[in-house]
């Protein structure tokens, strides 16, 4: 499938994710690659192309910080909504890898998002590869384009992902922040292809630490079992992670 060229209506992408929002107050295109959302309720919404025939939807969000707000959950409701509307938008059986990426069934890393916080604002980022021409020499990098039955619509993804982000986000506010309660745990689980099955992990130590992941604690660390040692791993401890098992398709 060849990609073709992403657009935006400014216009439409404002009224479609303000209309009725309790987060969203202000919606914008952008075409700077370093531009992102820094006032809480304004959304940036912008198109690149990082190398020949790749085309990328970068979009970021920015939330009034909480003192109880924890960015690595903000990741993983960021990552599942992400995971929720690409399931829904396109019928494609993506999975959330903790604790920033979304795969496709085979594997390949198709999407992410990252949660950061800085004085009163928590900017949230996403990026979505759409679609892959290919490229002179080597493989074409991996693009949702190419498991989809249907082209995917750019601009209708980015509501639904931030839509989904918005429901996640407003239903732990209303359960105080806290993970448990407010099913954020059970629903990250059940999008998430790195838990409950056998995983690798590089460490940013230089280490190498394969194991069985049974699940994410509270605070949105990953508890792995390797051997009889149970390791709880933070973000910051990791350079990535690898579910060794087949993803469900």
């Amino acid at each position: 499938m060849t990609a073709t060229v992403p657009t935006l209506d400014p216009t439409s992408l404002a009224v479609d994710l303000t209309a009725g929002s309790r987060l969203w107050r202000d919606a914008r295109v952008t075409s700077d690659t370093d531009d992102a959302a820094s006032a809480p309720g304004q959304v940036v919404v912008g198109l690149r192309r990082p190398e020949p025939g790749t085309h990328e939807a970068h979009f970021s969000v920015a939330l009034r910080r909480h003192e109880a707000d924890a960015p690595v959950w903000i990741t993983l409701m960021a990552t599942t909504a992400l995971v929720e509307a690409i399931r829904g938008d396109t019928g494609v059986a993506v999975w959330s890898v903790w604790p920033d990426s979304v795969v496709a069934p085979d594997g390949q890393v198709i999407a992410g998002a990252e949660a950061d916080g800085a004085g009163d604002t928590t900017t949230v980022r996403f990026r979505v590869v759409f679609g892959s021409d290919g490229i002179p020499f080597g493989p074409a990098p991996a693009a949702l384009e190419q498991y989809a039955a249907e082209r995917p619509g750019v601009q209708s993804l980015v509501v639904e992902v931030l839509r989904a982000f918005e429901r996640l986000y407003l239903r732990w506010s209303d359960f105080a922040r806290v993970p448990g309660p407010s099913g954020l745990v059970a629903d990250y689980a059940s999008f998430c292809g790195s838990v409950k099955v056998e995983i690798e992990a590089g460490l940013r130590d230089g280490g190498l630490l394969v194991g069985t992941a049974e699940g994410v604690d509270t605070d949105g660390g990953l508890v792995v079992r390797s051997g009889g040692t149970v390791t709880t791993l933070a973000p910051q401890h990791v350079s990535r992670v690898r579910p060794l098992a087949v993803l469900p398709s």
